[in-house]
């Protein structure tokens, strides 16, 4: 597919991708047709939306403190407004304490019931229509047995800020919208996070597939451990990705990605945000228009697909890339790679110029440099290619 084509693309699914995060976000705050009408912050309406067929507890507490006896291994909390934190706990029994600056009547209070082991957790009562809710905080506390352990932890919130840490869980999932995540040290199997203007930040053990997008929040992603898949998207945020990965997909329209670590294969597409990798990744195809594309290789022989619109492409490698091509229209590019490494240049330009500090012999239409083993295309439109030898010290 033609670069121009391919960004014209991307531009298209960011919209769409937006509308996704949006549609998600209402789709777990209750906006479903046969369980919720929507929900407002302040004076208005209050709606939850809640699986049919649970027992809620009707027995609200002065004190806003709610022991939860029943079996549970798996946390579904609905929450509206205000900050929400999960800690771990001594006992063997989950505590829900809610707080506010205002009197929380029975009508306002939370709202928990039980099914299939799961522990639903609702701002208020679910469904139901009220005025003037006030903003609360919740605290839930959980078993060290539970938190070792957990199925899956949902959280859903319109501006409740969620704070946890130390959570062992197969299946973490976000749907905010004002609201963002902070998950440190956690141990988690595959993620699904999403938030509209809220900030993401996921760090631990992580391992299958691990999905954030956001609309103008920015994401960190941090694992100690291998990472299957990475799914990154945002529309105008920056993403941060630390840590050994097999996939990554990144794409945004004016945000930025920066990455460092390692990776089997990187796909990453912005319209007007950088694209900054630093590490061992072995596939590379990154895609922008208005942002510089920096690689800084280390470690592996890469293979290297890029192109740009208005942006520079700065590759550092310390070992030469296996292939490599690229197309800018623009911008300039700078390859440093060691002195002696054996490729076959095709090069074409409007408008640029070839500059080498290595020295290349030409046969036919092709430039060869060592043995010519690596292929290498390059072909700028108002834009230079640099090629530099790499140094000890850093270039």
């Amino acid at each position: 597919m033609k670069k121009t084509i391919k960004i014209a693309l991307i531009a298209a699914a960011a919209l769409i991708c937006a509308g996704l995060v949006l549609g998600a976000v209402a789709y777990g705050l209750g906006a479903r047709l046969e369980q919720g009408i929507g929900i407002t912050i302040g004076p208005g309406t209050v709606t939850s939306g809640a699986p049919s067929g649970i027992q809620w507890n009707e027995n609200t507490q002065a004190d806003g403190a709610y022991h939860v006896t029943d079996t549970v291994r798996s946390l579904d909390l609905g929450w509206t407004a205000g900050q929400v934190e999960i800690v771990i706990g001594d006992g063997n029994k989950i505590l829900l304490q809610e707080r506010s600056d205002r009197e929380i009547t029975a009508d306002y209070a939370l709202r928990w019931g039980v099914k299939d082991k799961t522990l639903y957790v609702r701002y208020t009562e679910p469904g139901k229509v009220l005025e003037n809710v006030p903003v609360k905080d919740l605290t839930v506390t959980i078993p060290r047995s539970l938190a070792e352990g957990m199925e899956e932890l949902r959280m859903d919130g319109v501006s409740a800020a969620w704070t946890l840490s130390g959570i062992t869980v197969d299946e973490l999932k976000l749907d905010s919208a004002s609201g963002g995540l902070q998950a440190e040290n956690m141990t988690v199997q595959n993620a699904d996070l999403n938030a509209v203007s809220g900030g993401i930040e996921l760090s631990g053990s992580l391992a299958g597939e691990i999905c954030a997008g956001t609309t103008s929040g920015r994401i960190r992603i941090e694992t100690d451990t291998d990472v299957k898949k990475a799914g990154l998207s945002t529309t105008s945020g920056t993403v941060n990705l630390y840590g050994s990965f097999g996939e990554v997909k990144f794409s945004s329209t004016s945000g930025d990605f920066h990455a460092e670590g390692a990776a089997d294969s990187v796909d990453a597409d912005a319209i007007s945000g950088t694209i900054s990798l630093t590490g061992s990744y072995r596939d590379i195809d990154a895609d922008t228009t208005s942002g510089t594309v920096s690689l800084d290789i280390r470690d592996v022989a890469p293979e290297i697909d890029v192109g740009t619109t208005s942006a520079d492409i700065l590759i550092r490698s310390e070992i030469a890339p296996k292939e490599l091509d690229i197309d800018t229209t623009s911008g300039s590019v700078e390859l440093t790679i060691p002195a002696g490494s054996g490729f076959t240049l095709d090069f074409s330009t409007t408008s640029g110029e070839l500059k080498s500090d290595l020295p290349l012999t030409m046969k036919g239409t092709e430039l060869y440099s060592g043995d010519g083993s690596a292929e290498y295309s390059v072909s700028t439109t108002s834009g230079f290619l640099k090629i530099r030898p790499l140094t000890t010290e850093k270039d």
